[in-house]
This record gives structure tokens, sequence and C-alpha cells, in this order.
């Protein structure tokens, strides 16, 4: 009697992603800022940031703070 086995699968289920959606907020609490992050080359690419090396983040300065804020208030009435 011949038995038929069906040969198994390797690998994530066809039509599955490899990959799971995580916020930065979700990272940084698990994740210092200098700590590296593994991800692929393609991600790398496919966000504008190609090369061999990841670019350091770009030095943002505060816009500047001012005190004296202008508010301009007009009047408004209901009736006609």
């Amino acid at each position: 009697m011949e038995e038929t086995q069906t040969k198994r699968s390797r690998g994530r289920p066809a039509g599955q992603s490899g990959h799971v959606w995580v916020t930065l907020e979700t990272l940084s609490q698990y994740f210092r800022p200098e700590m590296p992050i593994p991800v692929t080359r393609s991600w790398l690419k496919n966000n504008g940031l190609v090369g061999d090396e990841i670019p350091k983040p770009l030095e943002l300065s505060a816009p500047p703070k001012n005190d004296a804020a202008q508010i301009e208030v007009e009047e408004f009435s209901f009736e006609d």
C-alpha cells in the first residue's frame, strides 16, 4: 500500500508578510536614540536613505520664541 505524503511547506504562509507596523513612539520606549536598529537595505532605499551608512539625522533648531504673540479679534454678531 502506497502512502502519499504531502510536502511540508517552509517559511511564512502564502500571502503573509514578514513585517509588522510599529510606531516610532512605541520603539522609543524600548530603544535609546543612539542604539542601532537593524533595517533592510531595501527599506533604506525606499525611504530615500540610500547608501552603506545611515545618514545622521538633521539637527533641527527650535523656532525662535515670540513671547509677545499678536492676536487679532473681530467682533461678531448673529443679529441681522
